[in-house]
């Protein structure tokens, strides 16, 4: 299992980072998105991502799974996710990163 950590909502950064949760989902990976602090915006259903927001939802389209800091959210103004992305309970998001061979890569 592959957490990727996102804590920005501009490129580079976000580029890469769904790139490489989107290469890790198709080498066999289950991959989960963590969206927060400035990342959250990215899941934004109001938001104007065009490069970053199409490679979002297609990684979701794929299997992959994107939760979003409900705080960071609160903070920043994002109430309404894109399809597929769903805010992250602390005990979902702490009982996933502390999985037996989970592996995190933060952006």
């Amino acid at each position: 299992k592959v957490v990727v950590n996102l804590t920005r909502d501009k490129a580079p950064s976000a580029l890469m980072a769904i790139r490489f949760a989107t290469i890790s989902l198709q080498r066999g990976n289950e991959t989960v998105l963590w969206l927060n602090s400035e990342g959250v915006r990215l899941a934004d259903a109001k938001a104007k991502h065009a490069q970053t927001g199409k490679m979002l939802r297609d990684f979701i389209s794929k299997g992959g799974k994107v939760y979003v800091c409900p705080h960071c959210a609160q903070m920043l103004g994002v109430r309404e996710l894109i399809e597929g992305a769903e805010f992250g309970k602390p005990d979902t998001i702490f009982g996933l990163l502390s999985e037996d061979r989970v592996r995190v890569i933060s952006w």
